[in-house]
């Protein structure tokens, strides 16, 4: 071999990215679609279970302590929560968010945080301090508060290694890099630890007083879009879903060498799938894709590649009308007014809310 043949360790890995996924759908009919997901769905349980000691029931209720609830912003109410993840002998901390009694529509909504040094916090409105206040202008992070307000009822949980679960380690390293490498170096996964610990949660808020667990959804920025996805796609009790910041994939971050740290890899994920193939899966359940225009973490022509093909595939699932993108003038941040017609419109809140006045007022209303 000449040594001009030879590439570099940047060309090797972006010669990784140009290889497609096997597991893509290639299809276009509803029932090719069917088959695709009842084998991909599956697939991508496995990959998460092979981080198992024992089998995984998501939906049994793990041990949980709450505080006093005590009056927040807007007329809501904060209760501090905390349960167990009994079998790594883990306490995971979560605020729920009760809206006001005038406008509670009886849906949840699990709200999850991405990277910075604040975890839920931030999500649901802590303007406790200067920098918690920049935070969250910065990236309109308070969206666990502003749907709180319109109605529904909030879990905001803090993820393994983030808020204040946060493992510090010496400087110039990473912390969610060297998590990531210690976990995997006793057959742990950060993203598969992550996965687990916000299923528990779904299961806290399912069985929250005045939560109708069949009108549940989850929401993200950034990393916590990326589990939004993840989450989305493994577990069916999330019955729509909004993820901002995290349309871009494996593939195009590779490639330009940026934007990918060890709380996001799944070993070998990439050559099976995508995000695109995993947000797919999600179908034909409601999704809600955000993506600003400045975005620093999106990569245009990547990023609308994996759109086009999120779309054939709600296409092909009969179910187009439930694949929203909104797309906007800005930057790496949450949109809540359009996250909130998503759930509203998915989860019935409006339907629900014309019923609740009209039983008030003994009469019916115009629905239109």
């Amino acid at each position: 071999m000449r040594s001009d043949e030879i590439l570099q360790p940047a060309e090797y890995l972006r010669a990784l990215t140009r290889t497609p996924p096997r597991k893509r759908f290639a299809g276009a009919s509803p029932e090719e679609f069917r088959a695709w997901r009842k084998n991909f769905t599956p697939w991508l349980a496995g990959v998460f279970a092979a981080y198992e000691d024992q089998p995984f029931d998501a939906e049994a209720a793990p041990a949980t302590e709450t505080s006093a609830p005590v009056d927040w912003h807007g007329g809501c109410r904060r209760i501090e929560v905390r349960f167990a993840e009994a079998e790594y002998g883990l306490t995971i901390p979560a605020t729920i968010l009760e809206p006001p009694a005038a406008t509670r529509n009886g849906a949840g909504l699990i709200c999850q945080h991405g990277h910075g040094p604040f975890g839920r916090l931030a999500v649901i409105g802590d303007r406790s301090s200067p920098e918690k206040t920049k935070e969250i202008a910065h990236y309109q992070y308070d969206f666990g508060l502003g749907l709180a307000q319109a109605g529904y009822t909030v879990l905001a949980m803090d993820l393994f290694n983030f808020g204040e679960r946060r493992a510090e380690v010496p400087r110039p390293r990473e912390s969610c890099d060297m998590v990531g490498l210690f976990l995997a170096a006793f057959g742990r996964n950060s993203v598969a630890l992550q996965t687990r610990e916000i299923r528990r949660a779904i299961t806290v808020l399912a069985r929250w007083p005045g939560v109708d667990p069949s009108r549940l959804g989850m929401c993200g920025l950034s990393q916590g879009g990326r589990m939004t996805m993840f989450v989305s796609a493994l577990d069916e009790r999330i019955r729509a879903v909004v993820s901002s910041g995290a349309a871009n994939t494996f593939r195009d971050r590779v490639a330009l060498l940026k934007g990918l740290c060890g709380a996001q890899i799944i070993p070998g994920l990439a050559l099976e799938a995508d995000t695109p193939d995993i947000f797919a899966s999600i179908a034909p359940r409601p999704l809600q894709l955000q993506w600003g225009s400045r975005d620093p973490v999106m990569d245009p022509s990547a990023g609308e590649a994996a759109v086009a093909h999120i779309e054939r595939c709600y296409a092909a699932a009969g179910a187009p009308e439930r694949l929203s993108v909104h797309r906007f003038d800005g930057g790496h941040v949450f949109v809540l007014d359009a996250a909130r017609r998503h759930f509203d419109r998915w989860l019935q809140v409006r339907s629900d809310a014309v019923r609740r006045s009209a039983s008030q007022s003994g009469g019916t209303r115009d629905s239109a």
